[in-house]
């Protein structure tokens, strides 16, 4: 094996798991900077796990990103709910305040002076 097969077999075995690997042939691989190399079967074997792993990695990552986005959705919608519902409340709370004004303004205006027309004279 040449010093440049060892450099490209070297490069190969320290792939980051960031970087782009795809398995051109049985017994190649092109790496992301364009570079092929001639590998042995236990390089190859080597390369195809970590190309499998860092698949694996990235859709475990999608899929925790996705139930990430969900979780945040999830409590986003729950505390516009609990806001809502607070405004709700409030609102609630003043229109009970005007219903009971409303109340007594009736009773005054039209309640107490009919109790008094008809009250004995």
């Amino acid at each position: 094996m040449s010093q440049d097969s060892l450099n490209n077999v070297y490069q190969v075995d320290t792939i980051s798991m960031s970087e782009a690997a795809t398995i051109t042939s049985s017994d190649s691989v092109q790496l992301h900077t364009g570079v092929a190399c001639e590998l042995c079967p236990r390089h190859e074997l080597l390369l195809t796990t970590i190309t499998g792993l860092r698949s694996a990695l990235l859709a475990s990552h999608e899929r925790e990103a996705k139930a990430h986005a969900v979780l945040a959705s999830t409590d986003y919608l729950l505390d516009e709910f609990v806001a809502v519902f607070r405004s709700t409340q409030d609102q609630c709370k003043l229109l009970e305040v005007e219903v009971a004004e409303l109340r007594a303004k009736l009773a005054n205006t039209y309640i107490s002076p009919r109790l008094s027309e008809d009250a004995p004279k």
